[in-house]
């Protein structure tokens, strides 16, 4: 999920199954008969604790595994959260910690694969934020 906090991203240091650290977005997988934007809404409070507002559909990556039988549709939502509240490490098994970057700055390295496939297919994030919500 793309998270913003006016013109700022919110990414995780996601602990990977090595030993390293990549930088991810919040996410998860839909639970049965759960909508997109739900799915979105659950897991962003789930691992941080920051309610969505404005969710929008932002793209797509399809992400086959080549070590097995699997291949993942990879949703991402766009969506903003409340200006004053910040991030929190609610599963600190999966994410040593949560960031908040400007539109504009460089992405740190290395990037969680569906989000580097994501981002090479769309090299813009900016043009991925939802409108504006009435204050």
């Amino acid at each position: 999920m793309l998270v913003w906090r006016g013109e700022h991203l919110l990414l995780g240091q996601r602990r990977q199954a090595d030993g390293g650290l990549c930088w991810q977005l919040p996410g998860g997988h839909l639970e049965a008969g759960e909508s997109v934007f739900d799915c979105a809404r659950r897991e962003v409070r789930e691992e941080t604790g920051l309610p969505l507002y404005d969710c929008a559909s932002a793209g797509f990556c399809s992400r086959p595994f080549i070590s097995g039988p699997h291949h993942y549709l990879v949703l991402f939502v766009s969506a903003r959260t409340d200006a004053h509240t910040e991030a929190v490490v609610r599963e600190p098994g999966k994410c040593a910690g949560w960031r908040w970057l400007p539109a504009t700055a460089p992405l740190p390295q290395p990037l969680f694969e569906p989000l580097a496939m994501f981002l090479r297919e769309n090299p813009s994030l900016a043009v991925f934020q939802p409108p504006n919500s009435p204050e």
